[in-house]
Formats: structure tokens, sequence, C-alpha cells
């Protein structure tokens, strides 16, 4: 008789799965807070700790780090030495191993000091799985819940451990269960590495393990092939409706939700609602909640009054739950939006959106898990090679006030979220902002002086096409955010000019102080942050 090694933290569908191997004949090993759960559900089984003779050690940090487990795991049956030696341990043959790890990344992320995280690093799991995976010919390895309905499905057409069946099928769990370890494996490095003042980026390798690749109709341009590669399984980017995905469309899905989220996750209880709508990886307009009594649809239109004719096909990110308000609006208006982003979608703005057939409907957990990436750390790749940084994380900057009239608490907030969207858009570039939203974006410039006079042509341009929407964008009373310093006080002085009040950049130039005059002399506030955030 076969023995089943049940020993999870993700507990979904355990009991139901347990009984189930029971009924295909199978005896059930188990140990700590599984064993408890299955018991409960009067489903019998052996305590590890009763298998092996040895109970658990060192406040449970050992418990099936035992000979008897691991020989069982990975005996190869086919081998008469291995069968003899487990005969002789009065052992039997563990034919499936089902096992999830401690949430490392939740418990490193709960503001817990080094040892007390290390408490969460799992090694009888990953040593289980590993064992297991090595030995696909002879036991199958399952770390995620949702395969057990298939591992049930294969198991009663009555394949044995040993045969070519078993293995073709038991390999692909293999794959998987390397991959999850490995990223396991990544994460604790980059907690490590980044619990250190040196470098949150090993300069020395970096190991990635990508899932099944999703391929694309081409690349940037139609002679191009392209697929994406996913980091994690939840990253499917498959639409609620709509026809799938492009490359473009993928960049800049990704770069309407990291705008998005500056302001807080979908889950993030203390979130400021935010509209982003990117076009071509910048954003064309962004506008966050400035009251509680403020609706989505008006948050949405002030994102969009910012630039409604690059918006023409762009991607809207919305880290909330997109409401029949702002799907009514977009039907009405005829607005062309190739993809919509936001945590979930009311049904009624599904039905109000449904004409729209190849408008996709994108959920938030399939963009983005977590503020950070995957691998902790940014890949870009080059002709020769790939570049590896650290995140470019805004965090709390201590803003410094270096003229002498400082900004409203108002203004103030403006500045902040006006610098957030800067750097999330290409440099040079220069963000316009008033009343938590952007008036105008000046991006991509190979000189900053240039962004003044591009911002300034396109709130022309969006106030001719604004007319009944909204009442016309001005710059008077605006806040402007850089993305580095000024080496000239020449767009302070013409950003004065055109009714700017306050303005936020990192410092650090040598000629710092010829803005400062500039700004005193003109009555304009000004902060520095002391962190650039170019984005090339």
């Amino acid at each position: 008789m076969s023995y089943a090694l049940l020993s999870v933290t993700d507990k979904t569908g355990i009991a139901p799965f347990a009984k189930e191997l029971v009924s295909l004949g199978f005896k059930i090993l188990s140990t700590g807070g599984t064993a408890k759960a299955l018991e409960e559900a009067g489903i019998e089984i052996t305590r590890v700790s009763d298998y092996t003779g040895s109970p658990e050690i060192l406040g449970g940090r050992v418990k099936t780090l035992h000979p008897k487990i691991h020989a069982s795991i990975l005996c190869d049956h086919s081998d008469s030495k291995h069968s003899k030696v487990l005969a002789n341990m009065q052992a039997g043959a563990i034919s499936l191993v089902a096992c999830n790890l401690y949430d490392f990344s939740k418990a490193a992320k709960a503001g817990q000091t080094l040892d007390e995280a290390m408490e969460s690093i799992d090694i009888g799991g990953p040593t289980m799985l590993r064992a297991s995976a090595k030995n696909f010919r002879h036991c199958l390895s399952i770390i995620d819940p949702s395969d057990y309905s298939k591992v049930l499905e294969f198991l009663g057409k009555g394949s044995k451990p040993g045969s070519d069946a078993w293995a073709d099928h038991a390999k692909t769990y293999s794959a998987k269960v390397f991959g999850a370890v490995a990223l396991y494996d990544q994460s604790i490095a980059s907690y490590f590495a980044g619990s250190t003042p040196k470098t949150s980026v090993n300069v020395n390798s970096i190991k990635i393990k990508l899932c099944d690749s999703q391929p694309l109709r081409y690349g940037e341009n139609p002679a191009q092939e392209a697929a994406f590669f996913p980091l994690t399984s939840q990253a499917t980017f498959t639409p609620l409706q709509g026809k799938a995905l492009s490359y473009n469309n993928l960049l800049d899905v990704d770069a309407a939700a990291q705008i998005a989220s500056e302001f807080g996750g979908p889950s993030d209880p203390d979130k400021n609602l935010c509209v982003a709508i990117v076009k071509h990886n910048n954003p064309c307009g962004a506008a966050v909640q400035t009251s509680s009594g403020e609706s989505l649809l008006e948050v949405f239109k002030r994102a969009y009054a910012c630039d409604p004719i690059s918006s023409f096909g762009g991607i809207v990110a919305i880290n909330g739950v997109l409401d029949v308000e702002v799907a009514r609006f977009i039907r009405q208006e005829k607005l062309f939006v190739e993809c919509i982003v936001a945590e979930s979608f009311d049904k009624d703005a599904l039905d109000e959106l449904s004409v729209r057939k190849n408008l996709r409907l994108l959920p938030w957990s399939q963009v983005r898990a977590n503020s950070s990436p995957a691998l902790g750390s940014e890949i870009r790749s080059l002709h020769s090679g790939f570049l590896v940084q650290g995140w470019d994380s805004y965090g709390s900057p201590k803003l410094e006030k270096v003229t002498a009239t400082a900004p409203s608490d108002r203004e103030m907030q403006d500045l902040v979220f006006a610098a957030k969207i800067a750097k999330c858009t290409k440099s040079n570039t220069l963000i316009y902002a008033k009343n938590g939203a952007t008036i105008a974006i000046g991006a991509g410039q190979m000189s900053r002086i240039d962004c003044v006079g591009l911002a300034e042509q396109k709130l022309k341009n969006s106030n001719k096409k604004n007319t009944h929407l909204t009442k016309p964008l001005s710059f008077e009373g605006a806040v402007l955010a850089s993305d580095a310093f000024f080496p000239f006080p020449d767009v302070a002085e013409e950003s004065a000019a055109l009714g700017v009040k306050a303005i936020i950049q990192p410092g650090g130039s040598k000629n710092d102080q010829l803005s400062v005059e500039a700004c005193d002399r003109l009555g304009v506030s000004m902060v520095v942050s002391g962190q650039r955030h170019f984005r090339h």
C-alpha cells in the first residue's frame, strides 16, 4: 500500500483531496496543522512522528527531516538494493507528496525583524518537494491546490508508480515544483540582500524561473515574433472580454497599473483612488480622489481631460472597482480605449461595455500582485546582455523648502502627486498638476526646457477637445514636478510665466541657487526631494 504525505500551509481543498486519496487506496501521512484539519474532517491518518518513531523537536523546526521519510520518498523501486533498504527500515513507499510552503513574503512584508521573518522560512517543505519532484517516476509532487482535481482524475485511471504513464504525468508537476521552490528561494535571497545597507541587487548572478510562455500575435511590429513569459502563475493577462492583448498592450497595461499603484493597490486599506491613462508607455493623464464624496466618474473625467487626444487608443488603470457610471461615460462618449485594468468590474458595468466587443477588461490580480516586481528588481535587455537594477520606489522623501515662500497644504499634496507621476514618465519630463490631477505633461524630450513648450501646446489642444466635458484647463495656480534637477533657471522662469505657483525637483545641480533666486523673484515656492527619478 502506498502512502500520500500531506503537509500544507494553504489548506484549500485538502480534506476532500485526502478523502478521495483514501478511496483510491492510499494511506495518509500528515503532520502539524494539516494532520489536525484532516482528523477533524474524520479522515484516518498516521502522524509522521508515529511513522518515524521520532517526535517533532526544536519547537516544530524538525518534523519531516528524517531518513525514514526521505527514503520512502526517494526510493527507486526498480532498484532491488533500494527496496531492500526500505524493507529493512520497515518503511513503505510514499507515492504522493502534497505540500505548499510557509508564506515567507507575507511575513517579510509585515514589518517583522530579520530574526522574526526567518521563522517563516520553510525547510522541511522544500526538502520534501524537491525529493519527490526528483523521484517523479515513483512519486507525484504537488504544490498547487488547483492541481488536486487533475491529480485525482489521473490516479483514477489506474496508472501505477514506475510506469511510463506515471512518469509522463508526474514530470509536469515536478517542473512546477522546482520553479516554485526556486522563486521561493529567490524571494528569501532578495529579502536578505534588501535587509543590508549594501544593495538589493545581486551583482554576481541572477536566477530567473519563467512560467509557460503566452504567445502574442507579434511584437512591437508585425514582422517581430513575440511571447510573454510570466514570472508568476497569476500573470495570465486573460481579459474578461475582448481580444487577446498584444505586445504593446502589455507594456502599456503594466505602465498604467504602475502609475495607479503609486497611490495604493486595490487591497491597500489606505489607498487613494486613482485613474491613470497611458499611451505608448507614458501617461496621457492621471487623477486621484480629492474628497470622499468625489465619484469615480469625476476622477476619471479629470484624468481624461489632461490629454483627450493622446488618450485615443490608450490603456486605463483604476486601483478600484469600475462602476457603471464610468462604463456608461466611455460608451456614450465613444471613447476608444484598448483595455481597462481594474480591481473588479460591477455587473452593470460589464453589461454596459459588453457591446464594445474588442475592449479588453482585465482584473488587476492578473497584472500585478505586489507593488514591486516579482524578482524584486528591474531587468532590461540590451543587444549583448541584461541590465539589472533595484526597484525605483518613491518612498517618503524628506522634502526641503528652499525658497522664501512655502507651498500651501493643497499645493504640497499636488506636488507629491505630480512627483509620483513624473517617476513613471519617460525622461526628460515635467508634470503640471492641479487639484489632484495632471493638467499637462511634457515627456520624453532630450532637453528639459522643450518639455515646457510641449506641455503648453498640449494644454491648448486639450482645451479645444474638452469644451463639452470640463472647464478649460489653466496653468494658473498649478504646480510642477520634474524628474531631475534644473541645471538652469529657464524651466522655473517659463513655468512661473504660465502661472505655476509651486515646484518640486530633486535638487543637486551646482546651479540650484539660480533657480531658487528665480522662484523668489517670481513669487513661486520650491521644494527639493533629494531623489532623482529618471525613467529611460
